[in-house]
């Protein structure tokens, strides 16, 4: 019963509007130690050093009854941070409400910008997106404010008129593309073609191809060719085919090997036998010459 008791947290006094300053402005004091990313054990070490010296500091300037202990400044300083992120949030959503009804209440501590320093502004404010935003567009131009027109001269140049239809747009069979039609080698509607017309010359769909006087000019480019399906299972048949004949060398040669060694132990068994077969008859004749000296 005397150890529940003890587990429970003791009610303690509510942080003055000094206190919080106070903590805000020693946490400010040592922000690079208390905002470390970092959870080796080192760096725990040393957070919680610091957080002992922020205790002393803080007791040391406001003396009294309220000392606080290193636990209860770093739940509120937590807390804190907690209540900023939830503030910001709430604000970003105010801001696309239309009007009607009293404001919103946009009050702020004083110690809010000075903890809004400490703190990362991407867990605060959250990433900046690249292609979206809540800002309002602004083109800035430069000048003394008339208006001018800009012309544009066209030469004959290498400029050629792409005919394409709304059909082949709309009937291009792009629904069947898949990853591996990258490999296969580009068609030729992609490429470049040679054929030249003349400037004045009309095409059936109301533009105009011009000359193209500098195709000549064009610096040459090293083309990679990839690899197709077709190379790709040919070099895969030849290096099993490799592969096949070296395995049946490797046969051809155990079972020569084999065949040697049986060839050797049978051998060898046939002088182990005729080894028994001389020292047998060596100890019948010694049995027939000791019988005859007995005689």
């Amino acid at each position: 019963m005397e150890s529940t008791l003890k587990k429970e947290r003791v009610r303690a006094c509510n942080f003055t509007e000094q206190e919080k300053s106070l903590l805000i402005n020693l946490v400010a004091k040592y922000k690079d130690i208390i905002e470390n990313k970092k959870t080796d054990g080192v760096t725990n070490l040393e957070k919680n050093k610091t957080w002992a010296k922020i205790t002393l500091e803080f007791n040391a300037i406001l003396p009294g009854n309220n000392n606080r202990s290193v636990e209860q400044l770093k739940r509120f300083y937590e807390n804190k941070k907690k209540e900023l992120r939830k503030k910001t949030a709430e604000r970003k959503i105010l801001l696309g409400k239309t009007g009607g009804g009293p404001p919103p209440d946009d009050s702020k501590e004083n110690y809010e910008d000075l903890l809004l320093s400490i703190t990362n502004e991407k867990t605060v404010f959250g990433l900046p997106s690249q292609y979206d935003g809540d800002a309002e567009l602004a083109i800035l131009c430069e000048g003394d404010g008339q208006s001018s027109e800009i012309e544009f001269e066209v030469t004959n140049a290498d400029i050629v008129v792409a005919d394409l239809s709304e059909h082949d747009y709309m009937t291009n069979p792009w629904k069947k593309y898949k990853p591996s039609n990258l490999k296969e080698p580009i068609s030729m509607s992609l490429q470049e073609t040679t054929d030249k017309i003349e400037p004045d010359q009309p095409t059936t769909s109301g533009t105009r191809r011009l000359n193209n006087k500098s195709s000549t000019r064009q610096r040459c480019t090293t083309v990679v060719k990839a690899l197709t399906s077709s190379d790709i299972s040919k070099k895969y048949n030849e290096l099993l085919d490799v592969r096949l004949e070296i395995a049946s060398k490797v046969k051809q040669q155990l079972q020569q090997e084999l065949t040697h060694n049986k060839l050797k132990f049978d051998k060898e068994m046939e002088l182990l036998n005729l080894k028994i077969e001389c020292s047998k008859q060596t100890l019948e004749k010694m049995k027939n010459t000791n019988q005859t000296n007995n005689i």
